[in-house]
């Protein structure tokens, strides 16, 4: 159930940032999707599922 809602967000979020590029606030949509992006990371680490983003939990531990 949490991966539908986690779903019906983002599309959200991105019908509102079509609509706001379709009116020509380009910065706008761009500062939705960014933010979007961000909270979908953010949560996703949060539960613990670092792992299957295949991110570290603190950066300075990426051994690139």
């Amino acid at each position: 159930m949490k991966f539908f809602k986690k779903m019906v967000r983002k599309f959200e979020d991105e019908m509102a940032a079509a609509a706001f590029a379709q009116a020509g606030e380009m910065e706008t949509a761009k500062e939705i999707l960014k933010e979007s992006d961000k909270q979908n990371l953010h949560n996703d680490i949060s539960r613990g599922e670092s792992d299957r983003l295949h991110l570290p939990l603190n950066p300075a531990e990426n051994h690139n």
